[in-house]
């Protein structure tokens, strides 16, 4: 696939409130969210203010080299488990960024992080694009619940041949 851009990853900022919020509330985001229901500007406001100081979680923004936004991926760390959460601008989506941008954020965690031994990610049992994408780097099926699926990466597992 075509990459028309040069994409990077750096931590959240303060400007990063506005993009993330509208990139979490498009339609195409909520369909496979847990929870699907629009968010509210206040509670996102107070979420991403926490996200910006706590040491339990870790926000990357995806941008160009201009600084645009396009897309977002996020840890959420328990002791050696960071859950993972990602969305992309529909600009991006299928254009061969996805797994490129995991594998460097993912080598980020490890790296800055190395207490943590596991990923996880809860993916929507619909959400095909995705369980291939995580599955294509390694990440296991741990177990379903409703709609939703488990998938775990030993972080000692991300450097196999992929």
């Amino acid at each position: 696939m075509k990459m028309d851009v040069i994409l990077s990853l750096r931590q959240f900022l303060e400007v990063d409130i506005e993009d993330v919020f509208n990139l979490s509330n498009e339609p195409y985001v909520r369909k496979y969210s847990l929870n699907q229901t629009r968010i509210p500007w206040d509670g996102h406001k107070k979420w991403f203010a926490g996200v910006l100081k706590s040491e339990q979680n870790i926000g990357y923004a995806i941008v160009d080299n201009k600084d645009k936004f396009y897309g977002q991926i996020r840890f959420s760390i328990d002791g050696d488990l960071a859950t993972i959460s990602l969305s992309l601008c529909r600009s991006i989506i299928g254009k061969g960024y996805s797994r490129h941008l995991l594998m460097i954020a993912l080598s980020i965690l490890s790296w800055e992080n190395r207490d943590i031994l596991m990923v996880d990610a809860t993916i929507n049992k619909n959400n095909t694009p995705s369980i291939k994408l995580f599955t294509n780097l390694g990440f296991y099926l741990e177990g379903t619940l409703g709609d939703v699926n488990t998938y775990i990466l030993e972080l000692r597992n991300l450097y196999e041949d992929r």
